[in-house]
């Protein structure tokens, strides 16, 4: 029977019953040194008890209290581990953005050199041309002048060569 029952329950049953019952029939005995002894005895025996009891109280208390610090730690990492996945998710969704926002801006300015280069092309072969037109221009109008100095000249000379004669 004794060795099914806990060590707790042992002792509530020695606290309440057998210390009870054994004072009671001490008090019955005649001699005094006997009773003041054993009520001594007794009395240091309750005291360890109830002190261990109030021990055993105070570590279900700090194992309680162990347990529920666990419990907080666990649900606070856990609640770490969601903000940081969160923030990384975040992160990632704005790099993609950013890299997005980028190759957007490397096409725009892609295209913004492509059209300088072609806008360049068409001024440099529209002043090639006009340089071209000019200088056919300048080739036309000199013809006629060079033309005409050298008949101006032919004449000159033979105006001298008849002088001459």
């Amino acid at each position: 029977m004794f060795t099914r029952l806990s060590k707790t329950s042992c002792a509530i049953l020695f606290l309440f019953i057998v210390l009870p019952l054994t004072q009671t029939c001490l008090k019955m005995l005649p001699f005094d040194v006997w009773k003041k002894k054993s009520f001594a005895f007794f009395g240091a025996f309750e005291m360890q008890t109830q002190m261990q009891m109030q021990m055993q109280t105070e570590m279900q208390m700090q194992t309680q209290t162990l347990m529920h610090m666990h419990l907080h730690m666990h649900m606070h990492m856990q609640m770490q581990m969601q903000t940081q996945m969160q923030m990384q998710m975040q992160m990632q969704r704005h790099m993609q953005m950013h890299m997005q926002m980028q190759t957007y801006m490397q096409m725009h300015i892609q295209t913004h050199m492509h059209m300088q280069m072609h806008t360049q092309m068409q001024t440099y072969m529209q002043t090639q041309m006009q340089i071209q037109m000019q200088t056919e221009m300048q080739m036309q109008t000199q013809t006629p002048m060079h033309m005409h100095l050298q008949m101006q000249m032919q004449m000159q000379m033979q105006s001298w060569m008849r002088s001459a004669m």
